[in-house]
């Protein structure tokens, strides 16, 4: 299982994510630590939470970081701009 922590000043929040089961899965949460929600988010492409999933399936770590790291970028551009 991969884990990878973005710390983002832009949206204020601390990013978690985790390879699961092949698929990438988002743990949000506020400034203060707080869960954003009560479940992982299973990321998707274009920056969405809802359409086709992101997955890692047979890929390394650096494919795992590669991905989340995009995902987040196209996030940034889909919904906070």
């Amino acid at each position: 299982m991969y884990v990878l922590t973005i710390r983002s000043r832009r949206l204020d929040r601390t990013l978690h994510f985790r390879q699961r089961g092949g698929y990438i899965y988002l743990e949000d949460h506020d400034a203060d630590g707080n869960p954003a929600w009560d479940k992982d988010a299973q990321i998707c492409h274009g920056g969405h939470y809802r359409g086709a999933c992101v997955d890692n399936v047979g890929g390394d770590e650096a494919s795992f970081e590669r991905k989340v790291r995009a995902w987040y970028r196209a996030h940034l551009r889909a919904y906070h701009d």
